[in-house]
């Protein structure tokens, strides 16, 4: 009987041995999730960075091509307001060398 007993308890002992190890087992595995899941949430914020990088490159390439434009405005209107000096200048010219010759 005191052998029985005995057997029963070590059965028993054995057994709640097994429920620890499956719930360290459990708390092993809840742990590599949520290391997954902040490796997960790092990788979502390292790519939400990449993008805002891309798009602050995006933005300032669009203000020097902007810049680019306005110079080259700002050339082709210089161009025309010395075209129209010029052509002011051959303008005037006769009518002095005709004013000279009278």
């Amino acid at each position: 009987m005191l052998i029985l007993l005995l057997l029963l308890l070590l059965l028993l002992l054995q057994l709640l041995l097994l429920l620890l190890l499956l719930l360290l087992l459990l708390l092993l595995l809840l742990l590599l999730l949520l290391l997954l899941l902040l490796l997960l949430l790092l990788l979502l914020l390292l790519l939400l960075l990449l993008l805002l990088l891309l798009l602050l490159l995006l933005l300032l390439l669009l203000l020097l091509l902007l810049l680019l434009l306005l110079l080259l405005l700002l050339l082709l209107l210089l161009l025309l307001l010395l075209l129209l000096l010029l052509l002011l200048l051959l303008l005037l010219l006769p009518t002095t060398s005709l004013l000279l010759l009278l």
